[in-house]
């Protein structure tokens, strides 16, 4: 045999080895099935729906002629014949009465710092201690980008260093600095033209603006309104914030929300019996607690009209005209399952779980699905429990094929 076809032999028979030993080692790491590692979380029995809110309103009818200053911050409960706005000629009153607010809280400030019950009770320990847990509190503030949390807190920071300075001796007092201040605030304020005072002749919660339904969409109107005349509402009603006005007074905290709820979920709440939450999409982090007090069911079309009312109220919620909404019936906890993971076997429904070198069915109690995620009850009381259904913390299979009940894999 020449070198040539000896040297062919050697080459096939080194692939051959080669492609062995790949072949091997790829069976060896090879692993045909991928998991993923469920657990427990908070899913929220929910719909979504669109409505109006149904509040009673006075408008207050002052246009804002001049530089407007607000006595209250909205959703604020104000009492009738109280002042909620002041009307100056122009920029310059108004940024003296900010100064003389600076001032009047800077003399504040330097008094109680030198109250003399105060300083005696008070050690230079201590007061460095507080020193600096306030200024970590400000760096923690400003690293999180609390501003108005940060600004709070530089009063505080400024008493404490001047009581310091009192205890160590650096200042006796601070009666030539409040002296000073009194003759520079009594001067702001006598160069200061006398606004005009806006009031309310009702009493209850203040806004603002308005949106130019007030007035026209009341707290009572949810109770009669019909299906088709809330559909219309919606369609045409276009609420846009007005600040030409004063603004407006909530005179009731009771309040409504009329909505056009999908029949699969209005056939399930009961008039004077269901307790739901509101999360409204303009206001996402505030849960509003409510009862259905009305339902006009239309069992021909697809959607039904509910009446949520409530008592709860703030300046967001004084907001609210057409909204849509998550309507929360419940929260119940349970293991969220991929729903590439989620099988029926035998009619069964269920996953398969790896548990060391073995794959295993686990039962599954649908609570919650959707496209993504199927959501099972947490069944973990007895032994049997824990050992048939699927658990917190369980791999289960995502990608695999042949899987069977007990099968061994590597």
């Amino acid at each position: 045999m020449n070198s040539v076809a000896m040297r062919v032999i050697q080459l096939v028979t080194s692939l051959f080895i080669l492609c062995n030993v790949g072949y091997k080692a790829y069976m060896f790491f090879y692993n045909p099935y991928e998991y993923e590692t469920v657990s427990a979380k908070i899913i929220d029995n929910s719909f979504e729906c669109e409505g109006i809110a149904f509040m009673d309103q006075t408008v207050i009818d002052e246009e804002r002629q001049g530089v407007v200053t607000f006595s209250y911050a909205n959703g604020s409960k104000v009492a009738r014949n109280s002042v909620v706005a002041l009307v100056y000629s122009d920029t310059t009153d108004v940024a003296r009465v900010e100064e003389t607010a600076e001032i009047d809280a800077a003399i504040k400030l330097l008094e109680d710092c030198q109250d003399r019950g105060v300083i005696e009770a008070t050690d230079l320990e201590a007061l460095t201690r507080q020193s600096k847990e306030l200024q970590l509190q400000l760096i923690e503030n400003l690293d999180n980008n609390r501003i108005p949390d940060a600004a709070a807190l530089k009063n505080d920071i400024n008493k404490v260093l001047n009581k310091r300075r009192i205890v160590v001796g650096q200042d006796s007092d601070f009666s030539g600095a409040i002296a000073e201040l009194t003759a520079k605030r009594n001067s702001a304020h006598h160069q200061i033209q006398p606004p005009k005072a806006l009031r309310t002749s009702v009493s209850g919660h203040f806004v603002n603006y308005t949106d130019g339904y007030e007035g026209i969409i009341k707290s009572k109107d949810a109770a009669s309104i019909s299906k088709n005349e809330l559909s219309d509402m919606i369609e045409t009603i276009n609420p846009a914030r007005n600040e030409n006005l004063i603004g407006r007074m909530i005179t009731s905290v009771d309040w409504s929300f009329a909505a056009l709820v999908p029949n699969t979920h209005a056939l399930g709440l009961r008039a004077g019996i269901s307790e739901v939450s509101l999360n409204f999409w303009n206001l996402p982090d505030e849960y509003i607690k409510a009862k259905v007090t009305r339902i006009e069911y239309d069992h021909i079309g697809d959607s039904s009209l509910v009446v949520f009312s409530t008592d709860m109220m703030s300046g967001r919620i004084a907001s609210l005209r057409k909204e849509k909404v998550e309507v929360i019936l419940g929260r119940r906890s349970g293991i969220s399952i991929p729903r590439s993971a989620y099988r029926i076997e035998n009619g069964q429904p269920g996953v398969y779980i790896i548990y060391g070198n073995r794959i295993y069915f686990r039962k599954v109690d649908v609570i919650f699905e959707n496209e993504e995620v199927v959501v099972s009850k947490i069944n973990n009381e007895t032994q049997t429990d824990r050992d048939t259904y699927v658990q917190q913390y369980d791999h289960v299979v995502i990608r695999g094929t042949d899987l069977s009940d007990g099968k061994r894999i590597k």
